[in-house]
């Protein structure tokens, strides 16, 4: 929570003008991540034999 006369934001001027405009991040809470993905996708059967190297050989052109 921001004290009484702080702004929550800075405004950034070139050569007069405002030019940028720097807010702040409101933290999420993040107290329930784990398991925040479930169900969304599925683990194929063959997950742990999977040779990645095979997707990455042959010829390019």
């Amino acid at each position: 929570m921001l004290k009484d006369g702080v702004e929550d934001y800075v405004i950034i001027g070139r050569n007069g003008k405002p030019f940028m405009k720097i807010t702040l991040v409101k933290p999420e809470n993040t107290s329930n991540r784990i398991g925040i993905a479930k169900g969304l996708f599925t683990v194929p059967e063959n997950f742990d034999n999977i040779v990645i190297s095979e997707d990455f050989e042959g010829d390019i052109f």
